[in-house]
């Protein structure tokens, strides 16, 4: 792991959750570089910049006992969704990358749907046919949601508190991230309880810790280019507040969440017996990533954008 870069991480986010590493984590990043380098979806001039996101080192916190194959492959898979996150490619473009994994013809020349192609044979090879059919039902939340955030945008529509977390649950990218767990991490969760509302609100909670951080973290570099879905923005508008005050109260809503958050996971039902113990490997996935974001965040070249 690189040593952290000094003023990123604000001191006063509050993170209950500690996170290992994965030791492959640095290969990841400097192979998934090279692959959307390969595919042509990063022009080589892009390649320091996303180099400087760490997120082999992220995904090695969200999965720090996965093989070296397999953390690839959800390495290649964030590198996918951080350019499309930056690019907000148009809805049209968006939904034929969905249909570009749900098996769909892939059209010539489009470098980010090659990509989504060879992501598909292998997520394919990694989790079958009914599990990437739900891992591609949560894409698809993802990129609605990425198109009503642009939307928003280019309508300079700030949106209410809540609208903005419904978004924000999403818009991040953990929901995808979370289904590797069956195949990764050999969770086995009956479809039952995985979509239970107790795990469900749970998952929710986790988004929109991270989401929220994320806000924190960029607000001000959100703010200069004119978005308008950052916590900290919604809430000087919500609440007629100066920035520094706006700032304070999105850390109380964030670190509100992380005690949420520990409240629901200790009053979880019970599912009996070894469902239970896959409960609680999910919880300790959701822990993780919660955890492994505030730690990449210390060092990323993701939050260090102009701004």
């Amino acid at each position: 792991m690189p040593e952290p870069r000094a003023g990123i991480a604000p001191p006063f986010v509050m993170c209950a959750f500690d996170a290992e590493s994965n030791a492959a984590d640095h290969l990841v990043s400097d192979h998934s570089v090279g692959w959307a380098v390969s595919l042509g979806l990063l022009p080589p001039h892009e390649m320091a910049e996303v180099a400087g996101m760490d997120l082999g080192y992220l995904v090695g916190y969200g999965f720090p006992n996965a093989d070296y194959e397999r953390l690839r492959l959800v390495g290649d898979w964030a590198v996918l969704q951080a350019v499309l996150q930056d690019e907000r490619p148009a809805p049209e473009d968006l939904e034929l990358l969905l249909a570009v994994l749900r098996a769909e013809p892939v059209p010539p020349g489009d470098p980010r749907a090659e990509a989504m192609a060879d992501l598909r044979v292998r997520l394919l090879a990694l989790g079958g046919p009914d599990w990437l059919a739900s891992f591609a039902d949560e894409v698809g939340r993802m990129f609605d949601g990425f198109a009503r955030e642009a939307l928003d945008d280019h309508h300079g529509h700030v949106p209410t508190p809540e609208a903005h977390a419904a978004l924000r649950e999403f818009t991040v990218g953990l929901h995808p991230m979370f289904r590797f767990g069956e195949p990764v991490d050999g969770l086995d969760l009956p479809p039952k309880v995985r979509e239970h509302s107790a795990l469900r609100e749970l998952a929710s909670t986790a988004c929109r810790i991270v989401g929220y951080a994320r806000d924190l973290y960029t607000h001000r570099a959100e703010i200069a280019r004119g978005g308008v879905h950052n916590l900290v923005l919604v809430t000087m508008r919500s609440q007629s507040v100066v920035l520094d005050q706006a700032v304070d109260r999105a850390v109380e809503i964030h670190d509100d969440e992380v005690r949420d958050f520990v409240r629901k996971a200790a009053d979880l039902p019970s599912f009996g017996g070894p469902v239970d113990d896959q409960v609680r490997g999910y919880v300790g996935l959701l822990r993780r990533w919660v955890g492994g974001h505030r730690k990449w965040a210390e060092y990323t070249g993701r939050y260090r954008k102009p701004g």
